[in-house]
């Protein structure tokens, strides 16, 4: 038709069993195309629409004046590598006969469906990669069946099946470690295989139908490299290739516990590749104790320090290549983070020192406990080289700066009683480093004693003669955490979380580090998340386009 919406008719003359082929050419726009095919009665045989954007189905094998029509353009879809739906066009309410079997088999040898009210029939139990065939026969009554339509051809074979896209070992001892790698999509059933580092897979120690996103894996030896390979079952006979290794190494046998218990070391690594040869020296009262670094991988790889109670504990961080990938957090005894530390600019992040185990009581001498620091910067560009003196009794206990972000970067520090602690700002040489720099101090109970955000050219105030263990400073407003990054912030996050993206994400999946789902969201343009219901702690967040994946550490505080 050349022109108009139709219908353009046209008319052929067929004698009785004739066969009739429409081929359908398509030319521009072919989705906006159909046609209808009527008997010499008026009966429609016919009717096709278009598929997506390639014009209709051509049609084959209509034979004419029949007084039962035999079914047309016969098709199967592969559900699965053991599943097919088979289906076929009719325009009458009569019942069919199907016929199947392995490719090439003599119909009447077959395996026989009769008076499907259907025209379509589920196939299961088939194996996969055999080829199969089948026909259809229409039943206009019980003495007037149709010819047998086919065979139409089709083979299962599995559908692609992908191996988990991230695995990262989070909880590393000297003895365990615990797996944690994330689904490429619904499946739920994958395989681990470990060994010695440099084993061949298939040789390993085989872990067969994991329901969970995480593994422990038992009985190690103290200070060896294992790897490790995850694969996703998709279903008994469907299995993903294994995903890259992934390496390992056991921590030393524990020292004797302390006293206080232990500091929990925690380090990361932002794309994704380990410390590169960086590695975190810890000296316990000066002496060497141990140096700690991560293999590979995002993180968080966890160690522990044990302590006696008042032992000074410095944390020396160590650069090797891509050190502003690096990053770490501390916690104390009691599992309160203590210190967060960031590398930027082509720097490691600095390192911790002069950290007092059991302050909180069971501590000699220091009868007040840790009060800690935070640093933020309004811009997200750090402080450019202005730092924060701390000075307790008139000695210089530390020097603070955010490196890179709106932080917080968070130092902390132990006082006894009625120490006397001083905060002096030095700014840097460009004014525009400092504007919107901004701390607070935070004593050991948790209340915000001192708070100053720069509005101007000066840079934030410093503060002189704080008596430690005493509320003579009203704390004011406490401060917004800012974002950290360009495309996750805040984090850490309270009780949202914006999301900022090149590409439309449609799915997002909150997961604790055993592997348990916290949040699932599937939706258009996602650009938020609510963290309302979400305790504190440390997550990881997938975020998906439908194509591709990512995934970023978060840290939820209430």
């Amino acid at each position: 038709m050349q022109t108009g919406f139709g219908p353009d008719v046209f008319t052929f003359p067929v004698d009785s069993g004739d066969v009739i082929n429409l081929i359908y050419t398509p030319g521009m726009w072919p989705e906006e195309n159909s046609y209808i095919v009527y008997d010499h009665q008026g009966n429609v045989l016919v009717s096709q629409n278009s598929v997506q954007h390639n014009g209709p189905n051509s049609t084959y094998g209509l034979i004419s004046c029949q007084s039962c029509p035999a079914p047309l353009n016969l098709s199967a879809s592969i559900t699965s590598s053991t599943t097919a739906d088979l289906s076929w066009q009719t325009n009458s309410a009569n019942p069919f006969n199907l016929e199947w079997g392995l490719s090439g088999f003599v119909q009447g040898s077959g395996n026989l469906v009769s008076n499907l009210s259907q025209s379509s029939y589920t196939l299961t139990s088939l194996t996969s990669n055999q080829a199969y065939d089948f026909y259809v026969q229409a039943v206009c009554d019980t003495n007037d069946v149709s010819n047998w339509s086919g065979p139409f051809s089709f083979t299962p074979a599995p559908t692609p099946c992908y191996a988990p896209f991230w695995v990262s070992p989070t909880v590393v001892t000297d003895s365990t470690a615990e797996i944690f790698w994330v689904p490429t999509s619904t499946d739920s059933l994958w395989n681990l295989e470990w060994g010695l580092t440099g084993f061949i897979p298939g040789t390993g120690n085989m872990v067969n139908n994991i329901t969970t996103t995480n593994y422990t894996i038992p009985n190690l030896s103290p200070l060896t490299t294992y790897d490790v390979y995850v694969q996703t079952v998709c279903d008994t006979t469907n299995l993903s290739s294994w995903s890259h290794v992934t390496s390992f190494t056991t921590m030393g046998s524990p020292a004797s516990p302390g006293t206080c218990g232990s500091f929990t070391l925690m380090l990361y690594d932002s794309w994704g590749d380990g410390w590169n040869g960086g590695s975190m020296t810890v000296n316990v009262n000066n002496v060497f104790y141990q140096d700690f670094t991560m293999t590979h991988g995002h993180g968080p790889e966890t160690f522990l320090v044990s302590v006696d109670s008042a032992d000074q504990v410095d944390f020396i961080y160590n650069a090797g290549s891509w050190p502003s990938e690096n990053s770490y957090e501390i916690y104390d005894e009691n599992m309160n983070m203590i210190a967060s530390q960031s590398g930027a600019n082509g720097s490691g992040p600095p390192g911790t020192l002069g950290l007092i185990a059991c302050d909180g009581g069971g501590f000699q001498n220091l009868s007040c406990g840790t009060y800690t620091l935070k640093l933020f910067d309004g811009f997200g560009n750090g402080w450019n080289n202005s730092y924060l003196e701390v000075s307790v009794n008139n000695q210089l206990n530390h020097n603070a700066t955010l490196i890179s972000g709106f932080g917080p970067s968070i130092t902390s520090f132990v006082v006894d009683s009625n120490d006397v602690i001083d905060l002096i700002y030095h700014p840097s040489g460009n004014y525009q480093g400092f504007i919107q720099d901004g701390y607070q101090l935070i004593d050991p109970t948790g209340n915000v004693v001192v708070e100053e955000i720069c509005q101007d050219t000066i840079g934030p105030a410093s503060n002189h003669g704080l008596v430690a263990c005493q509320s003579s400073i009203p704390p004011p407003n406490v401060i917004v955490d800012n974002p950290l990054s360009f495309k996750i912030y805040p984090n850490p996050a309270n009780s949202q979380l914006n999301i900022k993206s090149s590409m439309e994400i449609t799915s997002a999946t909150l997961r604790n580090l055993l592997g348990q789902v916290v949040l699932s969201r599937i939706d258009d343009n996602i650009q938020e998340i609510d963290l309302s219901d979400v305790p504190s702690g440390n997550y990881l967040l997938t975020l998906s386009n439908g194509d591709k994946f990512s995934a970023q550490k978060i840290n939820v505080l209430k």
